[in-house]
């Protein structure tokens, strides 16, 4: 995740002021389920690239993605 995909989500969250994002425990949370819903999607990626390259599509890496994206809808 890059400087610039925090800022962007942090600008979803609050009132940005040029340099100053404001928000409240509302827009806190949200910010915070953006950043680890992006974090899971990576991660989950990473375990999907591994299936492609080791073959091992159906196997450990592809449920290890599957239960990583997983956790975003407990």
């Amino acid at each position: 995740m890059t400087r610039e995909d925090i800022i962007r989500m942090a600008k979803e969250c609050g009132n940005w002021s040029g340099q100053t994002v404001e928000m409240n425990v509302v827009g806190l949370e949200r910010f915070a389920k953006l950043v680890a819903a992006a974090e899971r999607e990576a991660c989950a990626k990473v375990c999907d690239q591994r299936s492609i390259e080791d073959s091992w599509e159906g196997g450990y890496a592809d449920a290890c993605a599957e239960e990583i994206r997983a956790r975003g809808e407990k």
